[in-house]
C-alpha cells in the first residue's frame, strides 16, 4: 500500500500525502484479513521523503518500486 499505514488508508493515498504537504510518506506491506480497507497487520514499512515538486505520477511510481523491494 503506498502510504505509511494506518495513515491514508483506502484509495488515492499518494494524492493525499501530496495534498497535505507531508515531509515523508512510504510503503506498507500488510495482511489482508477481511473486507475492511487496509486494516490488516503491517508486516513491513519503508519511509520515503517527499520533495516540494513531486507529482502524483512520479511519487506513485517510486513507491511502487519501493514496495516491490519490500515484498522481495
Amino acid at each position: 500500500h503506498p502510504s505509511l499505514l494506518p495513515r491514508h488508508r483506502g484509495p488515492c493515498p499518494v494524492f493525499w500525502s501530496l495534498y497535505w504537504r507531508e515531509d515523508a510518506t512510504g510503503v506498507s506491506v500488510h495482511r489482508i484479513v477481511d473486507r475492511s480497507i487496509d486494516t490488516g497487520e503491517v508486516l513491513a514499512q519503508s519511509v520515503f521523503p517527499v520533495g516540494d515538486l513531486v507529482a502524483v505520477k512520479e511519487l506513485d511510481a517510486t513507491l511502487f518500486v519501493e514496495g516491490v523491494g519490500l515484498l522481495l
